[in-house]
């Protein structure tokens, strides 16, 4: 269901409790007595009550204490105290009693959010019985109800049903303004966009307000007609000069049409004269952010911050500003006040977490991170960022305890495959690596640094037509990939095998990244292979010039010299590449006396 259907549905439900609501129709009422007030009840020992025993006390108590539960945002124990008065006013003897309405909305709003669609329309069709629409005499608590009915309707997606009962609705009260609304938000929602401008034209010549000039222009949006949705904010505007509405969804019009400085125009000429008004100027400051104008964001954030001192957001939002622009000390300034003033704020551990580790404060930045409640949107970043620092720490087991329950409540997630199998890489556990990564292949476009580790591990088991596979997959959606690139071409290398396609692909390889020693250590070794030794010496001598300490390449260029006759020189390039800490020591010092 679209936003502006279920924001129909889902009103505030203090929209339908102000202060002169707060009382139960004539004769519903009994004096409270003895009874203990609701506002010094513990919400917990009611809320444990059965509803048998809330009906022992009295309507007004009950509903009361319904009102009160609302305004502290208790909506279950709201819910308790409204459904124990309604099986007190069933049971009245009271006429005027047993039907009142008011609190049966309340308790339908309840249900309907707790998407109890049969007991409100079960409820709501024995109180329409009661009180026929033509004998409604238009009061205003008999429309609502007949408009609570066609919302239950539309919850239930029965809309041509809801349409009808509008349709009776408005025949009798024209005027009455939130059936109308449904009506032309039910008419948005089946894409009728006309008859919603008729229903919107018919209830503005009768009385013109500025709510329906909104709707009309909602209506011109979903249309596209930018140009007449314009033209009726320009109305609304006319209408209710001091709404906040009409820059806001200019703004988001200019936005729609590409219109950026217009769109600011419309937030910046609002703010002229309500220089207070904090939500354009929020709208404005994440306006800045999209912009990429960041200076002017953290003004306007700083005077957003001064204004309101205990919005965490605010304090957030600035913190964030502050991170991108490498200003970290200040960035941990907003961030700590965010969590001092929220610390399960939707972002606020971890942003904090992250200033604090980018300044070297590790173990702070740690705990932090432990902090993110599963439900924050980040949550899953934090444990990347934990699994991060236990790799850079070499806590190998730890990385894969922990990113092996992570993909199992998350297999998408790319990032936790990479430091799984990076991880069992540093530890040479190859097997294990390709055991435990299987799953991550299993994506339409998997990640490449994933299938480059996998293939290092088949590799590790010659089982080459294995890497050739994976690595061609790799270049099928990466075809720039220069590491699988040099990889494959190597591997062909490597087994003296199609030749002419190592070396290609080692050149597409340097064409990206032409000073890449580990590249030309590659082609250098194509070169070998083919017995083109004077090029091969050339080539690798290019590459060590980039890359000196590596004793793999040191050795390539002895196991040259040495094809090239060069047999003295090759013994040195061998010896000296035993300083450095080769894979394969014996093998080399089995060159140094023998040669090739």
């Amino acid at each position: 269901m679209k936003w502006f259907l279920w924001a129909l549905l889902a009103c505030g439900l203090t929209a339908c409790v102000t202060a002169k609501e707060a009382v139960v129709e004539k004769g519903a009422v009994e004096k409270l007595g003895a009874e203990k007030p609701v506002s010094q009840a513990a919400p917990k020992e009611v809320h444990r009550l059965h509803i048998e025993d809330l009906m022992r006390y009295s309507s007004r108590f009950l509903y009361m204490g319904a009102q009160t539960a609302l305004q502290e945002q208790h909506r279950m124990l709201a819910l308790q105290f409204l459904e124990a008065l309604n099986q007190k006013l069933k049971l009245s003897k009271d006429d005027e009693e047993k039907w009142s309405i008011e609190p049966r909305l309340q308790l339908v709003q309840l249900w309907l959010q707790n998407e109890r669609l049969d007991e409100s329309k079960t409820l709501l069709k024995s109180l329409l019985a009661h009180v026929p629409l033509a004998q409604s005499e238009q009061k205003e608590d008999v429309l609502r109800l007949y408009t609570m009915y066609a919302r239950v309707l539309v919850a239930q997606r029965q809309y041509a049903d809801a349409l009808d009962e509008l349709t009776r609705l408005l025949s009798v009260s024209p005027d009455f303004l939130p059936a109308r609304r449904l009506q032309i938000a039910l008419f948005m929602e089946t894409k009728r966009w006309e008859l919603a401008h008729i229903a919107i034209q018919t209830a503005i010549q009768r009385h013109d307000a500025a709510a329906l000039r909104k709707l009309d222009a909602n209506v011109f949006v979903h249309e596209k007609k930018y140009a007449e949705a314009l033209i009726s904010l320009q109305q609304m505007q006319r209408l209710a000069p001091n709404d906040a509405n009409v820059p806001l969804l200019q703004s988001e019009i200019a936005l729609k049409q590409g219109h950026e400085k217009e769109a600011k125009r419309y937030l910046k000429t609002f703010l002229t004269s309500h220089p207070d008004d904090l939500q354009v100027k929020n709208k404005l400051g994440a306006l800045y952010i999209r912009l990429g104008e960041t200076s002017q964001a953290i003004q306007l954030y700083q005077e957003l911050a001064s204004q309101m001192p205990e919005r965490a957001e605010i304090a957030s939002a600035l913190g964030v500003l502050f991170y991108q622009q490498k200003q970290i000390k200040q960035a941990v300034k907003y961030f700590e006040r965010a969590y001092e003033l929220e610390p399960k704020g939707q972002g606020h551990a971890f942003y904090l977490a992250a200033s604090l580790e980018w300044l070297g404060e590790k173990k702070q930045a740690r705990s932090l991170y432990q902090e993110v409640p599963e439900g924050d949107g980040l949550w899953v970043e934090s444990q990347l960022r934990l699994a991060g620092m236990d790799f850079v720490e070499k806590n190998f087991d730890q990385v894969q305890q922990n990113m092996l329950a992570l993909v199992k409540d998350f297999p998408d997630e790319s990032h936790a495959w990479i430091l799984l199998s990076s991880s069992y890489l540093n530890q040479r556990k190859y097997q294990e690596l390709l055991d435990y990564t299987q799953g991550g292949v299993m994506f339409k476009k998997p990640s490449p640094r994933l299938m480059l580790n996998r293939a290092i591990a088949l590799e590790h088991f010659k089982r080459y037509d294995d890497v050739e596979a994976t690595l061609k997959q790799v270049l099928k959606f990466y075809p720039k990939d220069t590491e699988a690139l040099n990889f494959l071409g190597y591997t062909y290398a490597e087994q003296g095998v199609k030749l002419g396609e190592a070396e290609a692909y080692i050149q597409r390889a340097l064409t990206l990244k032409p000073k890449d020693g580990y590249y030309l250590d590659s082609l250098a070794w194509v070169y070998y292979q083919q017995g083109n030794y004077q090029q091969a010496i050339q080539t690798q001598r290019q590459s060590l010039v980039l890359v000196s300490d590596d004793a793999t390449m040191q050795e390539h260029l002895g196991d040259m010299l040495w094809k090239h006759g060069e047999h003295e020189a090759a013994v040195k390039q061998w010896q000296l590449a035993l300083t450095l800490k080769p894979e394969n020591p014996k093998s080399l010092h089995h060159k140094v006396k023998h040669g090739l």
